[in-house]
C-alpha cells in the first residue's frame, strides 16, 4: 500500500524559506522505498527507520557519482550501527544533470556550471520527512562519500539552516562554492581524507597546484576559524590514521578531521586502516545529537597485507641501479616465458604530464623500452628478449579508448591480464623497498588522463584510476624471454 503525498505551494521559490520548502510529491511503497519529485525531478530513496522513530536525529546518506542508494546501503552499512542508538536515515539517490543527456546520477554539488535544484530538493526532501514521521527537524545531519561529500560542503555553506552537521568521506569544496564562503559561517563538520586521494586537492601531496578547487587542509582551516574552535584532542587510531578534533567551550560546534596516509579515494575499509569509519562518524554525530557512542578499538590495528610467495617459478635476469632483477613466470609457452618483476624496481609516473594519453604515448612506455631496455640488461640478455605485439586493452570496467596496439620488448601488464595471471587478490601484492605498493597497469581509467593500477592490497584498481602524473605507483616490467 502506498502513501502518496502531493504538495503544491503558492509562493514562489524566491520567497520561501529552506523550512518552507516542500517536494512536489513523494510516495513511500514497501519496503521504506520511496520516490520524490522536486522541481521535476524524480529520484528514489531508502528509508530505515528506529524502533522509536517520534522525534528521532535524520541522516541523509549521499551517494558518489554513479552511485545508487542501494549501492551505499550496501557498502557502508551505516543504518545497521545508527538505527541502534536511535536515529533515522535515509539514503537518497542523485538525478543526472538535465544539460547532459550522457550523465550518470549525481549531486549538482558547485562542480559544474549549472544543474539541478539538489540543495533545494534536499531541503524539501528533510521537510517531508520530518512532517510525515515526527522527526526532530533540529537534528538533521547529511553524511556523503566522492560526490556525494562535496554535496556535503555545499550544504554546510548554503543549507546549514537545515544540516547542523555534515560528513564528508573522500569529499572536497568546489571552487564556486569556496568563492561564496563567508567568515561566520558556522556547521559542525567530519572530513575524512586520504593521502593518496588525488581525486581531493591536497598540499601535503602536492596536488592542489594543479586544481582550481582548494587545499582541504585550506577548507578545514576555514571551518575552524569560522566555528571558533580550538584543538581539544589529536588521536593515533588505526594503523596510522591521525584525527583531530577541534571543539570550542562557548558553542556545540565541532570540527573532525580524519587523515589515513595510505587511504584512497574511497570508502575507508577497516581491514587495512584499522579504523571503523562508522562508529567514528556516529561519535561524532553523537557530540550534535546526544545520541553518545565513544569510538573503541576493540581488536589490534590490522597490519598492511604482505605477500605470500607463490608457486611460480622465479628467475634473475638483468639488474637495475646495480641490484639484480628477480622475475616471477606467470605464463610460459615450449621456447618462451612471460616474466614480471617480483617486487617494483621503481616508483614512476605513467606521464610527465596530467593530459589524455594512451599507453602507446606515454613516458613510461618509453622509458621501460628506451633507457631501462639499454641498461638493465646485457647484449647476450637482450637477445633473448622478445619483441612483442601488445593489445590496447580495454579496461572491462569503463569504456575510455586505449589507443592503438604496440610492439614492445618490455610492457605493463592490462587489467584483464592482471586478473587473468594471477588469481587471488593475495598474489597480486607487491613491494617496493619493503614495503606494500601501488602498481601501474597499461589499461585507462574511467578517463584516458588516468591509468588503471592494482591497490595495495592486492585488488584491481577499478574505481577511476589513477592522475597519469601520480609518481607513487610502483612499476613491474614485463617481458616474454626465450627460454
Amino acid at each position: 500500500m502506498l502513501l502518496l503525498v502531493v504538495v503544491i505551494g503558492c509562493k514562489s521559490e524566491q520567497e520561501l524559506s529552506h523550512r518552507d520548502l516542500r517536494l512536489n510529491s513523494f510516495q513511500i511503497g514497501d519496503y521504506d522505498k520511496g520516490t520524490a519529485i522536486y522541481d521535476g525531478v524524480k529520484h528514489e530513496y531508502l528509508l530505515e527507520l528506529p524502533e522509536e522513530y517520534e522525534g528521532a536525529p535524520l541522516i541523509v546518506m549521499l551517494p558518489g557519482y554513479g552511485d545508487s542508494a542501494e549501492k551505499m546501503k550496501a557498502q557502508t552499512a551505516l543504518d545497521e550501527d545508527a538505527c541502534v542508538l536511535g536515529y533515522a536515515v535515509v539514503y537518497v539517490n542523485g538525478a543526472p544533470n538535465p544539460n547532459d543527456s550522457t550523465s550518470s546520477m549525481g549531486w549538482n554539488s558547485g562542480v559544474g556550471e549549472s544543474g539541478n535544484k539538489d540543495v533545494e530538493f534536499l531541503c524539501a526532501l528533510v521537510n517531508d520527512l520530518c512532517i510525515t514521521y515526527s522527526f526532530d527537524p533540529n537534528r538533521v545531519y547529511a553524511v556523503g562519500f566522492s560526490n556525494g561529500a562535496f554535496m556535503t560542503h555545499r550544504l554546510a555553506l548554503e543549507a546549514n539552516d537545515i544540516f547542523s552537521a555534515v560528513v564528508s568521506v573522500s569529499g572536497m569544496m568546489p571552487a564556486s562554492i569556496w568563492d561564496e564562503r563567508t567568515p561566520d559561517n558556522k556547521v559542525s563538520i567530519f572530513q575524512i581524507t586520504g593521502g593518496q586521494d588525488d581525486v581531493i586537492p591536497q598540499n601535503s601531496n602536492g596536488s592542489s597546484e594543479f586544481s582550481k578547487d582548494p587545499a582541504i587542509e585550506d577548507v578545514m582551516d576555514f571551518y575552524i576559524d569560522s566555528n571558533s574552535v580550538d584543538l581539544a584532542d589529536n588521536r593515533k587510531i588505526g594503523i596510522n590514521g591521525d584525527l583531530k578534533i577541534f571543539d570550542s567551550p562557548d558553542s556545540n560546534n565541532q570540527v573532525w578531521n580524519l587523515y589515513i596516509p595510505d587511504g584512497v579515494h574511497s570508502w575507508p575499509d577497516e581491514r587495512y586502516t584499522g579504523i571503523n569509519v562508522n562508529e567514528l562518524i556516529l561519535e561524532f554525530l553523537g557530540t550534535q545529537s546526544g545520541l553518545t557512542i565513544v569510538y573503541k578499538e576493540e581488536k589490534p590495528a590490522i597490519s598492511t597485507p604482505t605477500p605470500t610467495p607463490t608457486p611460480m617459478e622465479v628467475v634473475s635476469l638483468g639488474n637495475y641501479e646495480g641490484q639484480p632483477i628477480e622475475w616471477m613466470v606467470i605464463d610460459e609457452t615450449d621456447d618462451k616465458m612471460l616474466m614480471i618483476s617480483s617486487e617494483a624496481i621503481c616508483t614512476m609516473a605513467y606521464s610527465e604530464e596530467r593530459v589524455d594519453i594512451t599507453w602507446e604515448e606515454c613516458d613510461l612506455r618509453q622509458w621501460l623500452n628506451g633507457e631501462f631496455y639499454d641498461t638493465a640488461f646485457s647484449s647476450e640478455e637482450k637477445s633473448r628478449i622478445q619483441s612483442t605485439d601488445v593489445g590496447a586493452d580495454f579496461n572491462p570496467y569503463y569504456d575510455t579508448d586505449p589507443g592503438n596496439d604496440t610492439v614492445d620488448k618490455v610492457f605493463l601488464l592490462s587489467v584483464v591480464e592482471a586478473e587473468q595471471f594471477f588469481d587471488t587478490d593475495n598474489a597480486r601484492i607487491c613491494n617496493y623497498n619493503d614495503e606494500p605498493c601501488w602498481w601501474w597497469l597499461r589499461s585507462p581509467g574511467y578517463g584516458q588522463h588516468r591509468a588503471s593500477m592494482v591497490c595495495i592490497d592486492g585488488t584491481i584498481g577499478k574505481s577511476y584510476g589513477y592522475f597519469v602524473d601520480s609518481t607513487f605507483q610502483g612499476v613491474r616490467p614485463v617481458m616474454w624471454v626465450s627460454k
